[in-house]
C-alpha cells in the first residue's frame, strides 16, 4: 500500500493534482483510471429542481416541520417528501398500490431505460450536498458561474429581478411566494442551447455524493441497473427532516421478494406475500417482541395509547437500571 505523508506538523508533501471540486474547472482536472463514456443521448432525461416551498414561518402557533418545507422533485410537480403509508418497497415503488405513495416524490424510471440523465436546478441561496443511494452517477457538467458559487457568498442575497443570470434562465423556488425573505430563493437554471457544448462524455468524474452550488446547476448520468427503490436526497441534516427527498423507482419488475418476517403498515398489500402473510405483517410491529401497535385497534387513539404505555415502560425500566448500577 501507499506511503502516508507522516501528517503532524512537518508532514511530507503530497503527490498529485492539487484540485478542488468547489472551482468548476476543477472537474475536468481527474479522471476515473477506469473510463466509462456515456454516450451522446441518454435513453431518457428528467430535470430534478431543489428548492423550498412557501410560506414561511410567521406565527408563534405555526406548527414545526409544517412550513418553510425543501422539495427535491420532478420539476412541475415540486413535492416535499413526507413518510408513505406504506413502505415503496412494499408495493415496488407504488406500482402495485399507488394509495402508498399518494403525495411521495418517486421518480418512475422507464423498465426499458438503462442511461438515466438528471439536470439538478437549485433555486435556492444555498448549495446543497447531494446523495444517491444504491448506484453511481457521472458528474457530466456543472455550472460555471463567476457571479456565484460556494467561494462567492455576496450572491446569497442578490435579487431574482438583478443580477448576472440571463432573464430567461431564472426561476422561483415557488412562484406563488415571491415577496420578502422567499424572493431570496430562485436559482439560474439549466438550458441545454447554451450549456450541453460543455459537458464531458469521455471520462466524467464518477461519484455518490457531490455538492450542486447555491442558484446553480448540475447534470449526472447513471445507470439504472439495480432494481429498487433508492432515495436520493441532500445530506445536510437540517434539510432532510424538512423534506429535501425523492425516491429514484428502478425496475419494479426485477425488485426481490419481501422477506416474510418483515413487518408492514398502511392501506396496501406487500406485492411479494399472499392474504394471511399480509395480514400478519401489518397486524403488529413489536419491539423486542412486545406488541405496540395492533392495526386491528378500533381508532388511532388506542394505538397512540398503546405506544405511550411503552414508552413508559422503556422509561421505568431504564431508571431501575440506572438506580441498580449507581447512575445518577
Amino acid at each position: 500500500s501507499p506511503r502516508g505523508t507522516g501528517g503532524g506538523a512537518h508532514p511530507q508533501s503530497v503527490v498529485g493534482v492539487d484540485f478542488d471540486l468547489t472551482d468548476p474547472w476543477n472537474w475536468n482536472l481527474t479522471a476515473p483510471v477506469e473510463p466509462e463514456p456515456e454516450p451522446e443521448e441518454p435513453d431518457v432525461r428528467f430535470v430534478v429542481t431543489l428548492g423550498l416551498l412557501g410560506p414561511l414561518y410567521k406565527d408563534p402557533e405555526d406548527r414545526p416541520l409544517t412550513k418553510g418545507r425543501w422539495y427535491m422533485d420532478i420539476d412541475g410537480r415540486r413535492w416535499a417528501w413526507s413518510k408513505p403509508s406504506t413502505p415503496l418497497l412494499h408495493t415496488k415503488g407504488g406500482h402495485t398500490c399507488e394509495e402508498g405513495r399518494a403525495g411521495i416524490p418517486v421518480l418512475d424510471i422507464p423498465e426499458n431505460a438503462t442511461t438515466v440523465e438528471i439536470i439538478i436546478n437549485n433555486l435556492s441561496p444555498t448549495a446543497h450536498n447531494i446523495h444517491m443511494h444504491g448506484m453511481r452517477f457521472q458528474v457530466i457538467n456543472v455550472a460555471d458561474f463567476p457571479w456565484c458559487n460556494v467561494n462567492k457568498t455576496a450572491c446569497f442575497l442578490m435579487p431574482e429581478f438583478l443580477n448576472p443570470c440571463p432573464k430567461e434562465d431564472r426561476a422561483y423556488a415557488d412562484t406563488n411566494h415571491t415577496g420578502g425573505l422567499e424572493a431570496l430563493y430562485w436559482g439560474c437554471k439549466y438550458n441545454a442551447d447554451k450549456d450541453k457544448r460543455t459537458q464531458n462524455l469521455k471520462n466524467p468524474l464518477r461519484k455518490d455524493s457531490f455538492q450542486v452550488w447555491q442558484r446553480s446547476w448540475a447534470a449526472i448520468r447513471f445507470k439504472a441497473d439495480r432494481p429498487g427503490v433508492w432515495q436520493f436526497h441532500c445530506h445536510m441534516e437540517q434539510h432532510i427532516p424538512l423534506g429535501m427527498i425523492m425516491a429514484l423507482n428502478v425496475r419494479p419488475s426485477q425488485q426481490l421478494p419481501i422477506p416474510k418476517d418483515v413487518p408492514s403498515e398502511g392501506p396496501c398489500k406487500v406485492w411479494s406475500s399472499s392474504s394471511d402473510e399480509n395480514n400478519t405483517a401489518r397486524m403488529k410491529a413489536e419491539v423486542n417482541g412486545r406488541t405496540i401497535i395492533d392495526e386491528d385497534s378500533p381508532d388511532q387513539s388506542s394505538r397512540i395509547a398503546a405506544l405511550e404505555n411503552e414508552i413508559l415502560r422503556l422509561r421505568t425500566a431504564l431508571a431501575e437500571s440506572h438506580e441498580k448500577c449507581g447512575v445518577i
